[in-house]
C-alpha cells in the first residue's frame, strides 16, 4: 500500500511503475489543448483482472469471485479502466 498521492516510480521486480491519479490524466489532456467530450469508467468483468498471469497456480472460481467482491477486495469498488474521448 502507498499514499494515494504517491504516483511513483514504484519499483516492482526491478521495473519502475507509475500509478497516475485521475487529476494527472485529465490535467494532461486539458493542458494539451484538448477538450474532453466524454469520460467512461469501466469495471473488471471477472476476477482475472486481479491475477498475475505469471503465477504458477491459478485461483479457483470462488477466489476469482471474491476478488470482484468489494467487501473482500476494497480495490474492486474502483474502476479499473478509464476511457476519455477528447477533441482538438
Amino acid at each position: 500500500m502507498k499514499p494515494y498521492d504517491s504516483v511513483g516510480p514504484i519499483v516492482i521486480d526491478e521495473v519502475p511503475r507509475y500509478t497516475w491519479r485521475m487529476q494527472d490524466i485529465v490535467n494532461a489532456v486539458v493542458s494539451s489543448g484538448l477538450s474532453i467530450k466524454q469520460m467512461h469508467e469501466m469495471f473488471a468483468q471477472d476476477g482475472t483482472n486481479w491475477v498475475d498471469e505469471e503465477e504458477e497456480t491459478l485461483p479457483s472460481q470462488q477466489e476469482l469471485d471474491n476478488l470482484c467482491n468489494w467487501k473482500m477486495n476494497p480495490m474492486a469498488a474502483l474502476p479499473q479502466w478509464l476511457s476519455i474521448c477528447a477533441t482538438k
